[in-house]
């Protein structure tokens, strides 16, 4: 059994601040009252629902950010023209926190110029994905399956399909969907999908450009289309997941680094070549703790504490000093790190004496 992730945490000092100075945040502090600083008359602010439990983390993606408490709910609000909210609701704007789920152990949010999807695990294993992609990560094999998910998701208008050759991709949902059991983490953003389970067994799904299925294969549905609407194990013995638009890395329970995807900026490392397109996990790194995957390149822990980065340089993304060009070689640039995560340009880091390091575009956190 591999050990359960945490939820993923601060991506934008903004909402995290806004969570501290309505009183949500600190140690031991009650979720007090909705994110605006004023509760919600609807009694869908946080304070009215969460009985006062204390927050256990925050997440954002683009303008969407949401709270998870030590009890388990999941709130959300901010930009929801795609559904990433989660609460029904395609207006451009949720002003107050909405619960949208309970007994939640790990959530994220993602937003691109692809889409933006949301998504959480529940204690049950239950993974939930909700808001508007194009790789087929909602998926329906009939139209009586898309007709269902539409009773089920509510208005007509919240849902949308294509058929792709033979298979029927389902778009988008303003309501959380299941589309997994079993589940303990996962990575998802507007085109690809991958979840681990309780086994260890990793699954990837959606769109496959550049072979970010890690597949062997860019035609891995059949119908002539780089896509696939079939979870399917790529990799066995995962503790961690890390997805990108253009790449994908995981952790295994004995601390091997695996890539996969394009290397055209050198974010896979120096056993792939410039430029070429990985099809299927290969090993770059061992005494691995944690990774981040960001547009064109990676940030590692090892366990010994040290922060590594490689790959484009550009914006500063790397950390080391430069802000173009691109590095194949992993950097050692930070030491004592317990956590990583960022975002497409950039990244942030934790280290043990609780000291907090960004680095790259962060206007965008």
């Amino acid at each position: 059994m591999r050990k359960q992730t945490r939820a993923r945490w601060i991506l934008s000092f903004a909402v995290a601040a806004a969570v501290l100075a309505a009183g949500c945040g600190g140690s031991g502090s009650s979720t007090g009252a909705a994110a605006s600083g004023s509760e919600s008359d609807s009694g869908s602010g946080v304070s009215t629902s969460s009985g006062g439990a204390a927050v256990e983390a925050v997440v954002a993606g683009g303008n969407t950010s949401g709270i998870l408490t030590t009890e388990g709910e999941l709130y959300m609000w901010g930009y929801s023209e795609n559904g990433q909210v989660g609460n029904g609701s395609t207006r451009e704007m949720v002003e107050e926190p909405q619960e949208i789920l309970t007994d939640v152990k790990a959530v994220d949010i993602s937003d691109s110029m692809d889409g933006s999807i949301s998504g959480a695990v529940t204690e049950d294993g239950s993974l939930y994905l909700w808001g508007k992609a194009y790789g087929g990560e909602f998926t329906v094999d009939t139209a009586d399956e898309l007709k269902a998910l539409k009773e089920a998701t509510g208005s007509e208008g919240s849902v949308a399909s294509q058929s792709r050759g033979d298979v029927m991709i389902y778009l988008g949902s303003s309501h959380p969907v299941k589309v997994m059991d079993s589940a303990v983490d996962f990575a998802a953003n507007a085109l690809t999908c991958a979840a681990i389970d309780e086994e260890g067994n990793l699954y990837t799904w959606g769109a496959n450009d550049d072979s970010r299925l890690g597949r062997e294969s860019t035609d891995v549905s059949g119908s002539g289309m780089p896509y696939s609407a079939e979870p399917k194990v790529i990799l066995e013995h995962v503790q961690e997941v890390s997805i990108s638009a253009y790449h994908e890395a995981a952790v295994t329970e004995s601390g091997e680094l695996y890539m996969w995807g394009s290397n055209e900026d050198g974010q896979i490392g120096s056993q792939a070549v410039y430029g070429e397109i990985v099809t299927s996990p290969q090993k770059v790194a061992e005494d691995v703790e944690s990774v981040f995957c960001g547009n064109g390149f990676t940030a590692m822990v090892k366990t010994d504490g040290g922060l590594y980065t490689w790959g484009d340089a550009s914006d500063g993304r790397l950390g080391n000093g430069s802000t173009s060009g691109q590095s194949s070689s992993p950097v050692r640039i930070l030491e004592n790190v317990v956590q990583i995560d960022g975002n497409s340009r950039g990244g942030l880091a934790v280290t043990e004496g609780g000291d907090l390091y960004i680095w790259g575009q962060v206007s965008t956190y």
